[in-house]
């Protein structure tokens, strides 16, 4: 089986969110998602959709080389 090049998106976007500060619900809000999806989304019990991916991406001003691992 091959071995994926990408990063867990969620535990990109969490971590991201982490360091940054900023807290969910703004992100949330930024990326025209609810709270409790991001959340839920976050956790693992929610799929992402593409437009709250690329809202995500653009509320935390990520690319995405943030979501491919190092030495690829």
């Amino acid at each position: 089986m091959k071995k994926s090049i990408l990063k867990d998106p969620a535990r990109v976007i969490d971590d991201h969110i982490l360091n940054t500060g900023l807290k969910k619900r703004t992100v949330a809000r930024r990326a025209g998602m609810g709270y409790d999806a991001l959340c839920r989304s976050l956790q693992g019990r929610r799929a992402l959709k593409a437009g709250e991916l690329l809202g995500i991406m653009l509320a935390l001003d990520l690319t995405l080389e943030h979501f491919i691992k190092s030495g690829q």
